[in-house]
């Protein structure tokens, strides 16, 4: 039977509240376009690049190519001075318990996100030491739902995808686990996250214990 090894993190709504910050930055450049974006648009661009969301929201829009890279660069201008303003505790509960949990029990940890400002939330928020190894917006050429990132990371910290947990809390993110080969584990909002193996509200309710019960029973 193979033994859990390692648990891989998605970031934005699992580890650090930054959900509402790109909801933020997003609604105030659709704005200035004059297209509308509400909390359930933002549901389709959770765990996807800002370039792919970007395509998203400019559908049907004729856009020269410097105009959409200036786009870019407001929306992560505008999410960034959220981020530099962040500290622990933006971290959301049960983060770090599980954090300190898994190091004690000898668990490698590495996070896995689409956000290329991922290195620099993990420092902020005082979490970076305890990670091994960070996939970002640049890491892998194809973004999640394709596995890319969950396989990167789970070769950097030197384990196998079947022998790491993924947590999650997004459709691609959870197909993209799956696919890798990972057993996954579902973070908050019940339809975003049906497809992963196991689902639970919040972190708080992920008790180390559980998890390794969990994925022993489904790597039997």
């Amino acid at each position: 039977m193979t033994l859990l090894q390692a648990i891989i993190f998605d970031l934005d709504g699992v580890l650090v509240d930054t959900v509402e910050s790109h909801y933020r930055s997003w609604k105030v450049l659709a704005d200035q376009l004059q297209i509308p974006f509400s909390r359930e648009d933002m549901n389709r661009f959770l765990g996807r690049r800002r370039r792919d969301c970007l395509v998203d929201l400019l559908s049907g829009h004729l856009v020269e190519a410097a105009q959409f890279e200036a786009y870019l660069t407001l929306k992560d201008d505008l999410y960034r001075a959220d981020v530099d303003r962040m500290t622990s505790a933006d971290l959301l509960p049960g983060v770090q318990s599980l954090i300190a949990a898994a190091r004690e029990h000898g668990l490698k940890l590495g996070v896995a996100s689409s956000s290329q400002n991922a290195r620099i939330v993990l420092q902020r928020t005082g979490i970076l030491d305890h990670i091994e190894a960070v996939a970002d917006g640049t890491t892998v050429c194809r973004p999640k739902p394709a596995p890319d990132a969950f396989v990167w990371v789970a070769g950097a910290l030197r384990v196998r995808p079947s022998a790491a947990l993924v947590i999650e809390d997004s459709a691609a993110g959870i197909e993209a686990g799956r696919t890798a080969g990972a057993f996954v584990v579902g973070v908050g909002d019940a339809q975003l996250t049906a497809g992963a193996h196991l689902t639970v509200a919040t972190l708080e309710q992920a008790q180390l214990a559980d998890l390794i019960a969990h994925y022993a029973a489904f790597v039997r």
